[in-house]
């Protein structure tokens, strides 16, 4: 069972090491306005994913804070929940090209507050993302609140970097996008982002040493040790011995706990 025995070989790098100074990162200079995005408020139910790219945030770090640029329709508070992925996809393709995203990419649930004046809604992360400074980032946003009353927020045109889930009863569930029976439609009319990182010069301390507590068929749970202070690590799935990652290689997951369950490995791998 290859791939059950390379568990034993799982890279686990704890990102700590000097924190750099927070910076703002705004992305999206139109001043445009609409109500596709963040949320699709014409309607009353909303799921709405976008892309933002990695040449546009060029930095590596944890994201604290992320703010939509607001511009008219009167104060309004919302249920929502956020969603954040790091994403190799550069755009979406059609309305059924959706990102999947699980309870791991939940950054914050709770009430999205639109003020009467113009200007910056800034939502403070439950749980600060590491954004990896590779990969593009997906910011996606289910609003929840049924009725509808339009909200205008200032987008910048990035073609098919916005694919919208809506309906006035059909409330999409953001774990199950392919079976949704509501409207559905790509867009261009990419939010205005503002996002609080803060870039990490990261060191990779060794892990405790990583037992396999475990494994089945098709499964294994990996468990270790902090070595120091990390509270995070990349983790990577491995068939080969000489498969080492390094700086440029995307972890196959982000945990924030000393444990690891891999699903779906193949038993008859020799």
């Amino acid at each position: 069972m290859k791939k059950v025995l390379f568990l034993l070989m799982l890279v686990s790098f704890g990102l700590s090491g000097t924190l750099q100074a927070q910076q703002t990162i705004t992305i999206g200079t139109g001043t445009s306005t609409g109500y596709v995005t963040p949320f699709n408020s014409l309607w009353g139910y909303s799921f709405v994913e976008q892309l933002y790219y990695a040449n546009e945030i060029s930095v590596a770090g944890y994201i604290t804070e992320v703010s939509f640029y607001y511009d008219h329709g009167g104060s309004q508070t919302n249920n929502i929940e956020l969603f954040m992925k790091n994403v190799n996809r550069t755009t979406f393709s059609s309305d059924a090209d959706y990102e999947s995203v699980t309870q791991s990419d939940l950054v914050y649930s709770g009430t999205f507050v639109i003020p009467n004046d113009s200007g910056w809604v800034s939502i403070t992360l439950d749980v600060p993302f590491y954004y990896d400074g590779i990969s593009n980032l997906m910011i996606a946003m289910h609003e929840f609140t049924s009725g509808y009353s339009s909200r205008y927020f200032a987008y910048t045109s990035t073609t098919n970097a916005v694919l919208s889930y809506h309906s006035d009863s059909a409330n999409p569930d953001p774990y199950n996008l392919g079976s949704y029976s509501g409207n559905k439609y790509t867009s261009a009319n990419r939010a205005n982002v503002r996002l609080e990182i803060t870039p990490a010069q990261l060191t990779c301390p060794a892990t405790g040493s990583p037992v396999v507590d475990t494994v089945d068929a098709h499964s294994a749970t990996l468990l270790w040790s902090p070595n120091g202070s990390e509270t995070s690590w990349d983790v990577y799935l491995t068939t080969s011995a000489t498969d080492i990652p390094d700086s440029n290689t995307i972890p196959t997951d982000y945990v924030y706990d000393t444990s690891y369950s891999a699903s779906n490995l193949n038993s008859s791998t020799k």
